[in-house]
């Protein structure tokens, strides 16, 4: 750990000077400070003002902030965050505090004593006694005035009577125990902990050492083999002090196994007795011995993966053996499997599905060590004529194996096999032998007839003549219900609490004297029987259920009433009438279909829709989806097209944004990681390109100002052979006498020649022949005229991947990349438009601030390609078509139609659109395409050319003007064009213009007895301002010149009415004629500032 080091920072010019910052310097712990130089900490000066420190801590970046302390001697600057806590003196750095609870370092001064409190964390300091951190998760820290001592964990550990650990835990922390100096140290299970790990539990505070165990039992298991055989480290301390002598105690009662199970220990400890509690343990339910030996001549299998061995039919047996105890009424709890072997052990856990044996447990003897339970079931494995039992003659295991059981052990094995290898098996089979509790099947017997003579279970197969662990017998348990339990004896549910009747219920359960459908355990419920019933409605006769009201059936009667469309209906009579006939319909599209009789208002057209779109291919739509042709549906094609930087546009047809691809430019020194569409970062390091005849001296992102060097690689291959590249390049990979045919492989026609050379193109791998290579690059360039693809960049002429590193071609690449780089700044716009684009689409949206309109066009705007100047035209187009949409809705909605028929017309145009509104709104997340654009463009024509004809059918009604027959069929003609049933095409749109101009020649829509063209040139002939226009009382036009404002008063040259006014004021039976120069207020007025320049109304 290095010593602690200044670092002075650069003044800022409203300090003082005289100030250092102290950084420590630890390995791994704090690697750097960096201090923003607006907050220092320096004399005897707090600075209030937070700023921000980063602090690496084992390369993670935490981000802290200065807390300003209560003055001290010193100053102190302290770094808080997330539970980390450092402490630093303006002289030398006080504390250095890892977390975690490992390392901690401390050193103090005369002057330092701090507390510091953050995130849980409490630490006190002191100069001249040892105090305590602690922390308040359990850990406690001991500082020393000089060193720091030890960690020690927490919850009253330094006051407790008894401490416990584990020994791997004592020798973890073994200093923390020579601290503490217990001086009785006692050892459970001693016999089977190594040697050494008794050993650190001990410190010379240590006054008596207490080893509990059994070395009869199992021994300690070194990773090591050899190790624990060649130098005995399988020996604990507690069997080494017993084989010399050292004086023991033995426990001579044992409170476990019943006094059969404890009879076999006898040949392992000769002195056991049985405590009186063990006598009145209860014998095992359906089984005719509490101990018992199943011996079997069934032989093993061996795992060679595994290097274990598995008895099948031991394991069967067993499986068998514990479903039938489950069956007598044992908890899965109070069972264990035992097994020897792994092997053995995973046959048993695939033959014992969780679901059935779940919380009865099955494992190796090694592992149940010090553990019990009532009933132990004990597969031993071994069975072969090699006459090997492999580690079951090791006493140990066998102490263990038998010592487990409390109330009933059952072992199953070839005993005559482990008679022959082990005189310890020899004798206990002997006893057992001698007590009839060994045989070749174990008697059972039923607990509901302890009379009859039960059975033999020699094999698994034979517990099925217990199917309920009783016997065959029928139970004949007469139930709640009446009837009788239809299983097998069985022991378990005596008082069948649990079981279910599932013969038929016999219950009467409604007033026609019906019985229960359903199982006997399950509840009656609403009678199911069906019988006739009338139902009111119709006084039809139903067959209905019995529960239920035939006021609420819906008769199931075949209707036969005629419906008012003519048709019969053909429906249930409960049922909704609907007509089911099929009839011809034609849609306003012109296209015919059949149709369900009820649907032939509703229906659409599902036609597919056969239009070629401005993009070339064919709409995918249909006549609903484009809206009878009107506006087709977004071309669903796949682009496809080479981009600009060689990657394949992977949106649709019209609509390519910029690629959001990673970008797979780069160069020898570094790698372009933004998206493709984005600016790169032009590389500023020195061009690499150089050799012995030539260098370039350019940067690494220019063109280079070199020319290829054509002379041949002199350097040698790894082969030992000639390179056959070109000089100052990298050498390809191949050689011309080791890859020959790869190499004179003929492409452009020169491979083959003796003094040929070659490129490796470093984009695919290929080596290429240079002179053709050469050519291929430079021909490239001009090809086709198509410029989008003169931008592309070169591709290799084998496979076609983009060539985008390369030092022979890095001129014609950068030269390229740089035309590539021009291309995207102008579609990604100047940040100066960009902003201006943004400043336009935000007033768009904030003038709807406080309307539903306000999240339609933000959500256009942040779904849209907001990044660029394309992207934002894009946007600020759709808003003005949706500002266009809503501005005609308002037209239509202040148009005052005189007629109901016109009222009509008004209401369904404003349906159609808010659906047009809603067209423009659903195109959020793309860019309109040219076909939309022209699609939109032409419905806009159209509302207005509708509007018009609005106005005019108006004037023609409010003058009573009639049509001849001939203008009146153009008429009809132009409403069903301006309808919105068909595309308002260009020819449809010249009809209207010409029949709306020949009806303005017989009611001009000024409503001034004069042609609309004829207005307007008596207006620019007058050159009079809006607002100088009125009318008298009789509606006779007449101007007002200078300011506008009437000053004297005459007479109307057509009726002799009074005119004008005085002072400025007009007669007030005189008014402002808007319908001359379209004003909305008088010329000499308050409003006529503002108010005569909005003119969206006029057409």
């Amino acid at each position: 750990m290095g010593p602690p080091r200044e670092v002075s920072y650069k003044r800022p010019n409203n300090l003082t000077p005289g100030y250092t910052v102290l950084v420590p310097t630890i390995s791994n712990i704090y690697t750097y400070v960096y201090l923003v130089p607006s907050c220092y900490v320096y004399g005897q000066t707090y600075w209030k003002q937070q700023a921000l420190a980063f602090l690496y801590v084992s390369s993670r970046v935490i981000l802290g902030s200065y807390h300003q302390l209560p003055p001290t001697a010193h100053p102190v600057a302290v770094f808080k965050d997330c539970g980390y806590s450092v402490l630093y003196n303006n002289l030398t750095p006080s504390y250095y505090i890892q977390r975690l609870g490992q390392v901690v370092r401390c050193t103090t001064t005369a002057h330092s004593r701090y507390c510091i409190k953050e995130c849980g964390y409490r630490v006190l300091y002191n100069n001249r006694t040892p105090r305590y951190c602690i922390k308040d998760w359990g850990y406690s820290v001991l500082y020393n005035n000089l060193t720091p001592s030890y960690c020690i964990q927490r919850l009253g550990i330094q006051t407790a009577t008894v401490i416990g650990m584990t020994t791997t835990g004592a020798a973890r922390y073994q200093k923390i125990l020579s601290e503490i100096k217990p001086k009785i140290v006692v050892v459970e299970e001693a016999a089977e902990v190594l040697e050494g790990h008794i050993i650190t539990t001990l410190s010379q505070g240590c006054e008596h050492l207490i080893l509990i165990g059994d070395h009869k039992q199992l021994k300690p298991n070194p990773n090591v083999y050899k190790l624990a055989k060649k130098y005995c480290l399988d020996l604990s301390l507690f069997e080494r002090m017993i084989n010399n002598g050292v004086q023991c105690n033995t426990l001579e009662i044992q409170h476990r196994m019943r006094p059969e199970i404890s009879s076999l220990m006898t040949h392992i400890y000769p002195n056991l007795k049985d405590d009186e509690s063990v006598k009145a343990f209860p014998n095992i339910m359906g089984v005719s011995q509490n101990l018992f030996f199943l011996t079997h001549n069934h032989p093993e299998k061996h795992d060679t993966e595994m290097v274990s061995h598995s008895n099948e039919f031991e394991a069967a047996y067993v499986k068998e053996f514990c479903l039938y105890l489950l069956k007598q009424g044992y908890d899965r709890s109070q069972i264990t499997v035992l097994t020897t072997y792994s092997g053995q052990l995973l046959a048993l856990k695939k033959l014992m599905p969780k679901d059935v044996f779940g919380g009865v447990r099955v494992t190796v003897v090694d592992n149940f060590q010090g553990e019990e339970n009532d009933i132990i079931l004990l597969s031993l494995v071994r069975s072969n004529e090699e006459n090997s039992v492999g580690f079951l003659k090791i006493e140990n295991r066998i102490c263990v194996a038998l010592s487990r059981a409390k109330h009933g052990l059952f072992v199953i094995g070839n005993f005559d096999l482990l008679s022959e290898n082990s005189e310890l098996w020899k004798a206990l089979v002997r006893d057992c032998r001698t007590n009839e509790q060994i045989g070749p099947g174990l008697k059972l017997f039923c607990q509901n007839h302890p009379k009859d003579a039960g059975f033999v279970a020699t094999k698994g197969d034979d517990f099925k003549k217990a199917p309920e662990g009783g016997c065959m017998k029928p139970c004949e348990f007469r139930l709640e219900c009446g009837h009788v339990c239809t299983r097998p004896c069985h022991p378990y549910d005596r008082d069948h609490a649990e079981y279910q009747c599932n013969k038929p219920c016999t219950k009467v359960i409604c007033e026609n004297s019906h019985q229960c459908t359903r199982r006997c355990f399950q509840e009656c419920g609403k009678c199911m029987v069906k019988i006739e019933k009338i139902v009111p409605i119709c006084q039809h006769k139903q067959m209905i259920e019995c529960h239920l009201d035939p006021r609420k059936f819906s008769c199931r009667e075949n209707c036969n009433k005629i419906l008012p469309c003519g048709h019969k209906c053909g429906v249930l009579c409960g049922s909704t009438h609907q007509c089911t006939e099929w009839v011809k319909k034609t849609f306003d599209c012109g296209h015919s279909a059949d149709v369900r009789c009820e649907r032939q208002h509703t229906a659409k057209c599902n036609k597919k829709c056969t239009t070629k779109l401005l993009c070339g291919h064919g709409c995918k739509g249909n006549c609903q989806i484009c809206h009878n042709g009107k506006l087709h549906k977004s071309c669903s094609q796949n682009c496809s097209r080479i981009l600009v930087c060689g990657h394949e546009c992977t949106s649709t047809c019209s609509n390519c944004p910029p690629c959001e691809k990673v970008c797979e430019n780069r160069c020898p020194h570094s790698k372009c990681f933004k998206k493709c569409g984005e600016l790169c970062v032009p590389c500023m390091e020195p061009c690499g390109w150089v050799c012995r005849h030539r260098r370039c001296v350019k940067k690494c992102s220019e063109p280079c100002n070199r020319d290829p060097c054509n002379q041949p690689c002199e350097k040698p291959l790894r082969c030992g052979h000639q390179c056959i590249g070109m000089c100052g390049e990298p050498c390809p990979r191949l050689c011309r006498v080791c890859n020959k045919e790869e190499v004179t492989a003929i492409f452009f026609g020169t491979e083959d020649e003796e003094d040929a050379r070659f490129v490796e193109l470093e984009d695919c791998g290929h080596v290429v022949e240079v002179s053709g290579l050469d050519h291929w690059m430079q021909s490239q360039t001009h090809t086709d005229g198509n410029a989008e693809q003169a931008l592309q960049l070169k591709t290799c002429p084998i496979c076609k991947t983009v060539i985008r590193q390369n030092m022979r071609y890095g001129k014609l690449i950068r030269e390229r990349l740089r035309d590539i780089e021009q291309v995207k700044r102008r579609v990604l716009g100047s940040k100066h438009k960009i902003r201006q684009l943004e400043q336009e689409i935000q007033i768009q949206i904030q003038i709807h601030i406080s309307t539903n309109k306000y999240n339609e066009r933000k959500e256009i705007y942040e779904h849209g390609y907001n990044n660029s100047e394309t992207g934002l035209t894009a946007i600020l187009n759709q808003l003005e078509f949706l500002s266009k949409i809503e501005n005609m809705i308002s037209k239509f909605e202040k148009f005052n139609a005189a007629t109901a028929l016109l009222r009509i017309h008004v209401k369904l145009y404003l349906a159609d659109l808010e659906r047009f509104r809603q067209w423009i709104l659903a195109k959020k997340a793309v860019v309109l395409s040219e076909q939309e654009v022209s699609d939109a463009q032409r419905e806009l024509e159209r509302y207005n050319a509708a509007l018009g004809i609005l106005r005019m059918e108006k004037i023609l009604k409010d003058k009573n003007i009639q049509l001849d027959s001939v203008l009146e069929e153009k008429l009809q003609r132009v409403k069903r064009y301006v309808g919105g049933k068909r595309p308002y095409l260009p020819e449809r749109q010249q009809y209207v213009k010409t029949v709306v101009d020949e009806i303005k020649k017989l009611a001009p829509d000024s409503g001034l007895g004069i042609s609309d063209a004829e207005r307007v040139s008596i207006v620019k002939a007058m050159g009079l301002s809006t607002g100088h226009w009125f009318k008298c009382k009789n509606g006779h036009i007449y101007a007002i010149g200078d300011c506008g404002g009437a000053t004297v008063e005459s007479r109307c040259p057509e009726c002799n009415a009074a005119i004008g006014g005085g002072d400025h004021r007009l007669r007030s039976d005189n008014a402002l004629a808007t319908e001359m120069d379209g004003a909305r207020h008088a010329a000499w007025s308050e409003q006529a500032n503002l108010g005569n320049f909005l003119l969206d109304d006029l057409i």
